[in-house]
Parts: structure tokens; sequence; C-alpha cells
């Protein structure tokens, strides 16, 4: 009975130092397996980048940033250039996402058809694989970026009338020593055809932000109640960018349009809120990573910045030419 009794105390002695040792070992195993996803998102983006310059061999041009609310946006425009040439040939570029109408002699799909596949390139591994209820489309993970300020209609007028007529400069609505400057991809309705040409960037590429990440929000149903957050959704133009207006992961909200009125997410690391009344857009670079985002310039280097990067070097990245000083980046 007592060397039972002791053969039980050695057991439980036994399964304790196993605990222990997971409970130290866990952490690990988590951390190596982040830097295993971080590395891979960080392949990611420097493939976009590079897709981006080869667009730009071919087309003199980078690849417009969005053509507006409901059309394509640059992640379509990329497709040939990351070996998606078969698919690209089947989409119908010149199309709202919802048209599926057919031109005499021209057969090719529409947006939708673009919208409802999962890209593993344009997907960072540190976050899932989303699909919105609303029309089942897939949300992805990486945006270009359009400067270093909030964009906005200073005017007050319609959001219609400031994507046809507002190009990618813009004015912050707050804070008059922000230099409202673009970025690498031109915005808007305004752009369709309008692509930033290399010789523009006089910051210089490698002093210039390209792309970053978002999260992937979740737009169930626009029923007034249902969360309506359209973050890395793929074929809304207004969710192509990001801006660096604010740092990486702000605890300010992301406001867009009318659709990120909720968000599906932890609304205190993805905050969103209702766009103001000259509207104002802020999309921030946001992502799942430990303490910060991946980003790309845009010579194609890949850089893990910090959510405690200085606000003022942030917004110079941003800008493709402001020559500001970044060296403290």
């Amino acid at each position: 009975m007592k060397r039972y009794a002791f053969t039980l105390v050695e057991l439980l002695v036994v399964i304790a130092i196993i605990g222990v040792l997971i409970a130290l070992l866990l952490p690990a195993v988590q951390a190596a397996r982040e830097a295993a996803r971080r590395m891979s998102c960080s392949d990611n983006i420097k493939n976009i980048v590079l897709a981006a310059h080869n667009y730009h061999d071919t087309w003199k041009m980078l690849p417009p940033g969005g053509y507006g609310a409901v059309r394509h946006q640059w992640s379509l425009l990329l497709m040939p250039f990351i070996e998606q040439q078969a698919f690209y040939s089947t989409v119908n570029i010149n199309r709202n996402y919802n048209d599926n109408t057919k031109d005499a002699g021209f057969d090719k799909g529409n947006v939708d058809t673009f919208a409802r596949q999962r890209f593993k390139i344009y997907t960072c591994p540190s976050d899932g694989d989303y699909d919105s209820t609303y029309q089942t489309h897939k949300h992805h993970n990486y945006v270009c970026c359009a400067g270093n300020a909030c964009i906005a209609n200073p005017d007050g007028s319609n959001l219609t009338t400031f994507w046809t007529n507002y190009p990618f400069r813009s004015t912050p609505p707050e804070d008059g020593d922000v230099v409202a400057l673009g970025g690498m991809f031109a915005m808007g309705s305004a752009n369709q055809g309008r692509g930033i040409k290399m010789t523009e960037i006089s910051d210089g590429t490698s002093n210039t932000l390209a792309f970053s990440e978002t999260v992937q929000g979740y737009w169930d149903k626009n029923d007034g109640t249902s969360p309506n957050d359209l973050r890395g959704l793929i074929w809304w133009g207004h969710a192509a960018y990001f801006t660096g207006y604010l740092a990486p992961n702000s605890p300010v909200g992301d406001v867009a349009h009318g659709y990120i009125t909720k968000t599906s997410l932890d609304p205190i690391k993805y905050p969103v809120g209702v766009a103001a009344a000259n509207h104002e857009h802020r999309l921030s670079s946001r992502g799942y990573h430990p303490g910060g985002v991946q980003t790309a310039n845009g010579d194609g280097s890949g850089t893990f910045r910090s959510n405690t990067v200085n606000v003022d070097v942030w917004r110079a990245l941003s800008s493709a030419n402001g020559a500001e000083k970044v060296s403290a980046n």
C-alpha cells in the first residue's frame, strides 16, 4: 500500500514537471510559429512590390490604386504579374463587381468572379480566411500607400464628387503641420488609367512606402445592426489603400464611406468610426503581428514597422515627394 502511494506521488510529480515544461515551451513554440508567419507575410508583400515593378516595366506606370467604390483595384491589375494570367483573362476589368451583362462579342466575366477567390499572396497567414456573407466575397490583407494624410473632401460635397474630381492629393482635416502629399498610388475614379510613374517619386523608392497590411473585416449585411467592416474587401476601391496619417495599429479608429460603421473585430485593437460630415477617409495600417505591421518600400525592401514608430517618420515614409528626412525609421 505504501509502495502504491509512493508511486502515485511520483506520477503526480512527473505530471507536474511535464506541465511546467509545456508551460515553458509553449510560448517559445508560439513565438516560432509567429516568426514563420511574419516571414511568410514579408515574402508576400515583397512579391507584390515586385509585381508592381513588372507592371511598371510593361505599362510605364504603376497600377492605379483603385477605380472607385465598386470597381477593381491594384490587386486585380497585378494578377498577370503574380502568375495569374489565366485567371485575369476571365475577368472584364471595365465592369463593376455586380455587373453581369455581356457586351457584344465580349463574353468575359466580371469583377465578382475575382472577389470570390482566395489568393495566398494577398493573405497574411497571421490573419485568417474570412468570407463575408455579403456575396460570399473574400477579404484580404494588403493595401497600397495613398499618402501621408487623411483623404477628405474639404468643401463637404458628396462622396461621388470627391472621388470623381479629387485625385490622389489630399488635405488633412486637422493638424496643419502635416504636409498633405500623395503616395505611390493614385486613388479614385478621376484616376482611371492613371498610375504614378517612378520618375514622379522624387523622395526615392527606398524612402517611400508602397504597401502595408490591413485586417480582414467582416461585412454581414447592410441591415443597420450587423457588422459592416469593409477592410480588406478585395473589390472595394475605398478599402484598397492606407494612409500614414496615423501610426500603425493606432487606437484612433478607421473611417471610410458609410460601410465601416461597425466591426466584427476587437474594437479596441481594430477600431472603426463613422465617417465625418466632410467624408473624411482614414484607413490606417493594421495587422495581427505582435508589436507592429509588415511593410514594403517602393524598391522592394521589406521592413517590419513598430507600432511605436515616430509618427512624423511614418508620415514622411508615406509621401512620395515631400523631401522629408526619414533617417530615424
